[in-house]
């Protein structure tokens, strides 16, 4: 018996030849057609329509993948506009923010610039970084002049260990804003008394400097300083009548001045007399002359 395995599709002649006993072979042999026929997958059309199976894959695949793109470009495209659109936005807001923030720092500026009271800056340790022109104007010194200089060398010397006193305290306990008035010193000797409020600049809690804005208060000290001595001579006046001066306002019944004389004639000091309050009145007058006294207040 023979055997032929995985024979492709078609047609075979099976040839054989034989002997005798005697070793006689036989030469015309014996033959036998064969034909195999093809499974449906073996065949051309099979062949031909996996061909164009696969073909239309490819191009459906190729179709799909293009509009995808296409979509995706689509998208993207949108998306790009739609974050043009926006940046374009959000640049004119900036420019516009920008302009307006220009303008205001002009206005900022000019009004800093040429405020009637005199405003600076100076770092941690006193020195001058900024001055407007109220400063200049005032003190005597140019603005190049002023950077090379302390805030403490423009205090009278006589006040300089009260003012550094007060603003090392100001900035050791970091208080963020002061009041205080001393006398300064300009180019040319010249005396002004100032009042300053000056606040602390902070920088992530760190104190980098400080900025003022100081009055000349001058014209003020000098009528306070008239006011006192003429208080002081009016005292002295007072002091010196040989009668009884005694001032007591009825709204607060308490009294508001006595002279040195009371103490002579009726032995009260003025101290005793503040401390008495609302019967001082009972105490000191007469109970005939405080019955006519209480019908006159009534």
């Amino acid at each position: 018996m023979a055997y032929y395995n995985r024979l492709s599709p078609g047609s075979y002649t099976f040839r054989v030849i034989g002997s005798n006993n005697d070793g006689v072979w036989n030469s015309a042999g014996a033959s036998l057609r064969i034909s195999i026929e093809s499974y449906f997958y073996q065949t051309y059309v099979f062949y031909g329509t996996c061909a164009l199976l696969a073909i239309a894959l490819v191009v459906g695949g190729y179709r799909i993948r293009v509009t995808q793109i296409q979509r995706n470009a689509r998208e993207l495209s949108h998306l790009v506009d739609e974050r043009t659109r926006n940046l374009r936005e959000e640049k004119k807001r900036t420019e516009e923010a920008l302009a307006e923030l220009a303008r205001g720092e002009v206005r900022y500026k000019h009004l800093v610039e040429y405020a009637n009271d005199v405003i600076y800056r100076t770092d941690p340790a006193g020195r001058f970084t900024f001055v407007n022109q109220m400063a200049i104007q005032m003190l005597g010194y140019s603005e190049q002049e002023f950077m090379r200089k302390n805030f403490r060398d423009f205090v009278h010397p006589a006040h300089r260990k009260r003012v550094q006193y007060f603003y090392y305290k100001q900035v050791t306990e970091k208080i963020p804003t002061t009041y205080f008035e001393f006398p300064a010193l300009d180019r040319f000797g010249k005396l002004y008394w100032i009042g300053q409020n000056v606040q602390l600049v902070l920088e992530h809690g760190a104190i980098v400097g400080t900025q003022a804005v100081a009055r000349d208060i001058t014209q003020r000290k000098a009528a306070e300083d008239a006011l006192h001595e003429s208080r002081r001579f009016i005292q002295r006046i007072a002091d010196a009548t040989p009668t009884i001066l005694f001032l007591f306002d009825i709204i607060d019944s308490k009294v508001v001045y006595v002279n040195n004389e009371l103490k002579t004639i009726l032995g009260y000091t003025p101290e005793e007399l503040h401390r008495m309050g609302p019967t001082v009145i009972q105490t000191v007058l007469h109970p005939d002359d405080f019955s006519n006294f209480d019908s006159i207040i009534s």
